[in-house]
């Protein structure tokens, strides 16, 4: 085992959607999901805690995982702690008092900033992962943060809005080599990333008022948290941050105007028959 140390915290909620607050995901690709019809947040979940299980297990380092859990259904609650039993690392569950995206980013960043230790990995519960996700992250974060002399951090997705959004698309960026595929550089990234704890040190006041989600003024990560990742190519500072192709994670995410808005060249559906937790 490598002497890195690494937190991977998961935000879940098994009632509502992080971002769009739709009741069921729909195979239809005219409609808003993209999982199949009827199946609840729930699943969802779940099924997302299984792969990042199962990518967790594969990695030969010091690791913890903790969930911040945000009101799930005591049905929900009661599978994870069954889920959690075939983790191989330590794995805890801290259920909020509070509510609302806003009040689970700050109880994550939070806990991350006071307990977190080397590297930090945020996660949402709306991702499927391979399972190398985990370790090839590790490793060629080790690599590029050697190779480049400046902190890096790490976005498991492929995300089809860097091919798909005008204002992403038209963006040079560097390609790297990492230890099984390419990385390119991108200046976005949701609230599922990894970096060192470092950076959540240094670029607090970013973090806080990502706490702020959902209150008065919008305060997205386009306009705050992307900040850090941009800060490489003006000021120096910051952290280059890195995507995999091709994608070590799926997003399992709202379909916008575009009709297929799903990383490249991954078979989603093959990954969500393979995070089926039930049959383990």
């Amino acid at each position: 085992m490598l002497k890195t140390k690494c937190d991977i915290i998961l935000r879940t909620c098994s009632e509502v959607y992080a971002v769009h607050p739709h009741s069921t995901y729909t195979l239809d690709k005219n409609s808003s999901r993209m999982v199949g019809p009827g199946v609840p947040k729930s699943e969802i979940t779940l099924r997302s805690l299984y792969s990042l299980i199962k990518t967790i297990n594969q990695a030969d380092f010091d690791l913890r995982l903790i969930i911040i859990d945000d009101h799930s259904s005591k049905e929900c609650l009661e599978n994870i702690e069954k889920i959690l039993k075939i983790c191989k690392y330590p794995a805890e569950i801290i259920n909020m008092e509070t509510t609302g995206n806003g009040a689970s980013l700050k109880t994550v960043y939070d806990w991350a900033l006071k307990n977190g230790r080397d590297y930090l990995f945020f996660i949402e519960d709306d991702y499927l992962h391979a399972p190398t996700c985990m370790s090839e992250m590790l490793y060629d974060h080790i690599t590029f943060q050697k190779k480049l002399n400046h902190e890096v951090a790490l976005s498991p997705c492929d995300n089809p809005d860097n091919y798909l959004k005008q204002s992403y698309s038209n963006l040079p960026c560097n390609i790297g080599l990492g230890e099984n595929r390419h990385w390119r550089t991108v200046t976005n990234s949701t609230s599922t990333f990894f970096c060192s704890h470092e950076i959540l040190k240094k670029y607090w006041t970013y973090f806080e008022v990502m706490t702020n989600y959902g209150k008065g003024e919008k305060k997205d990560e386009v306009i705050v948290r992307n900040k850090i990742w941009e800060k490489p190519f003006t000021d120096g500072s910051g952290a280059f941050l890195l995507s995999p192709i091709p994608s070590l994670s799926i997003h399992l995410q709202y379909a916008t105007e575009f009709e297929e808005q799903r990383s490249p060249f991954i078979n989603w559906k093959e990954w969500w028959n393979d995070s089926d937790w039930r049959e383990n």
